[in-house]
């Protein structure tokens, strides 16, 4: 049966690619001990010389094995990468400091309207994969900023069907990149599971699962229209970020956090599965972002139970975001499913938060405590 799959897969691959090469032929042994860097600096080099030269797409294809690598591999526009399956096709790091895969910039236009890369069928497991216990402190040296399993510049990037686990950093950053597609992607057990940072645009996260990283999903520096719809985002409290002890929970960089939007705009968070979370969504310093029609699981038995789990979170200048037609069911009576937090003393009336007719009624009640006259709560409908 394996064989067939094999075959099928080279026969689909014939019409997708130009050209397809096996890995193997250039003396990757895929064992999961011998450290097959060589194999793939000197496949990239050799397809470079002979095909990207030419403008002519090309899959550098890994039959199932595990492939040891001690530095990252480096792909230009015109290579893809693709696994026999998921499952079993393995890219492992063993250094602690090391990407596994960077996408190089692209931003030549007669290049970018050619096709896309294609990431496909494969797990990244980082330095970190097999650690016992990820929810413990980490303890990660400063030293280490590279540890990240996907690095993705530039435009028309498809990235589907894989795992990424084990790096410190970031499972898959995604940097000023327009027109990455993520579909049936398993992000698990790294520091934040997807960062979208440098003015990136038009990600479009679908159907996968994002679990027990630090923080799952953080868009920042000035990214703008991205799309994580359909996810489910569970239990990201693992120990690469450190604990926010204070009760305002004002440290965006610390662990326990769903989706982070911080100095972004515009971006849609719609239909995802959320649970088990410190805050569920924070919003700083951002404006015109839509969370809608997700559903919030709030369970109260997260890693520190005396936390209980904050669905919004607003801070800073934000202005016009908007959380709404959201479904947030509570396990335990003595669970709040509707506590949001907002920063002290600031104007948030430009922005809209409505949790339905008993939700509102008591959230406003719960905004107005102790504050003084210069707050102004977001609008809350009746």
């Amino acid at each position: 049966m394996k064989g067939y799959s094999t075959i099928l897969f080279l026969i689909i691959s014939i019409f997708t690619y130009s050209q397809n090469i096996d890995i193997k032929t250039y003396g990757a042994k895929g064992d999961g001990i011998s450290d097959d860097t060589r194999a793939f600096t000197n496949a990239v080099n050799d397809i470079k010389a002979k095909y990207s030269a030419k403008k002519k797409h090309v899959n550098l294809y890994l039959p199932s094995g595990t492939y040891l690598i001690s530095k990252p591999i480096v792909l230009n526009k015109y290579i893809s990468i693709t696994g026999e399956f998921v499952n079993s096709t393995i890219i492992k790091v063993k250094e602690a400091n090391s990407e596994a895969l960077i996408l190089e910039k692209n931003y030549d236009e007669s290049i970018i309207y050619n096709g896309y890369n294609y990431i496909k069928n494969i797990t990244f497991l980082g330095p970190n994969s097999d650690i016992p216990n990820m929810f413990l402190p980490q303890n990660i040296k400063s030293s280490i900023i590279n540890s990240t399993g996907l690095k993705i510049y530039g435009l028309r990037t498809r990235i589907e069907d894989i795992q990424v686990e084990g790096f410190s950093n970031n499972g898959i950053e995604i940097l000023s990149a327009y027109y990455t597609f993520l579909n049936n992607c398993f992000i698990r057990n790294n520091g934040t599971g997807i960062l979208i940072d440098k003015e990136s645009t038009s990600v479009y996260l679908t159907k996968s699962e994002v679990r027990q990283n630090s923080i799952g999903i953080y868009i920042t520096g000035r990214s703008f229209a991205n799309f994580i719809n359909d996810n489910m985002i569970e239990n990201n409290l693992a120990g690469y970020l450190a604990e926010d002890k204070t009760s305002q929970l004002y440290n965006l960089k610390s662990n326990g956090r769903a989706i982070v939007i911080d100095g972004a705009s515009n971006n849609i968070i719609t239909s995802n599965y959320f649970e088990q979370h410190y805050v569920s969504i924070a919003v700083k310093d951002s404006f015109n972002n839509l969370i809608n029609n997700n559903f919030f699981a709030v369970t109260g038995e997260t890693v520190n139970n005396e936390k209980n789990q904050t669905l919004y979170q607003l801070m800073g200048s934000s202005i016009n975001n908007i959380f709404e037609k959201n479904v947030a069911i509570n396990s335990m009576e003595s669970v709040n499913p509707n506590k949001v937090k907002l920063g002290t003393d600031l104007d948030y009336s430009r922005n809209t938060i409505d949790t339905g007719a008993e939700g509102n009624a008591k959230l406003k009640e719960e905004l107005l405590k102790n504050r003084n006259s210069s707050f102004k709560s977001p609008k809350i409908p009746n």
